[in-house]
C-alpha cells in the first residue's frame, strides 16, 4: 500500500501490453491526481485515455478536476465535464463538478440544472453530505 511509483510502472506496463485500453492512463491519472498531487502528469495520462478512446468518460472527468487543481481557465474544465456528461449521462460526478463550478461562476441556472441531473444519477449510497448539499442548493436557490 502507497507504493505509487510501483503502481504507476505497473500501470505503464499493462498499458504497453494493451496499446488500445485507455484504463491504464485513467488509473495513472487518477493515480497522479489523488495521491501524488501532480495535476499535470494526471492531466497527461487522462489526455492519452482520451486518445485511444475518445468516449472514455472518465478521462474527462478526471481532466476537469486536474485542471480545476491547476486554477486552469474554469471554461477548459466546464468544457472537459461537459464531454463526460455528453459520453456518459450516467457519470454523476461531472454534474456535481459542473454545478459547484456554475456556481462559482454565478451562473446560478445552470449550477441548479446540474446539481437536479446530479441528484438523478447519483448512487444513493454515495456520499450521503454530497447529496444533502445539493438538494439544500436547489431549495436556497429556488430549483
Amino acid at each position: 500500500l502507497g507504493n505509487y511509483d510501483a503502481a504507476l510502472a505497473d500501470f505503464q506496463h499493462l498499458a504497453e501490453l494493451e496499446p488500445e485500453n485507455p484504463l491504464p492512463y485513467l488509473e495513472q491519472g487518477w493515480t497522479f491526481l489523488d495521491h501524488l498531487n501532480q495535476p499535470q502528469e494526471a492531466i497527461e495520462a487522462f489526455d492519452r485515455a482520451i486518445a485511444i478512446n475518445q468516449e472514455t468518460a472518465e478521462a474527462y472527468l478526471g481532466r476537469g478536476n486536474a485542471l480545476r487543481a491547476l486554477d486552469a481557465d474554469p471554461q477548459e474544465a466546464l468544457d472537459a465535464w461537459s464531454s463526460c456528461v455528453a459520453y456518459n449521462p450516467h457519470q454523476y460526478w461531472c454534474y456535481f463538478d459542473l454545478a459547484n463550478l456554475y456556481d462559482e461562476l454565478g451562473q446560478i441556472d445552470e449550477a441548479v440544472a446540474n446539481f437536479q441531473l446530479y441528484l438523478e444519477y447519483v448512487d444513493e449510497t454515495d456520499c450521503i453530505e454530497c447529496q444533502q448539499d445539493a438538494e439544500a442548493y436547489i431549495d436556497d436557490h429556488g430549483g
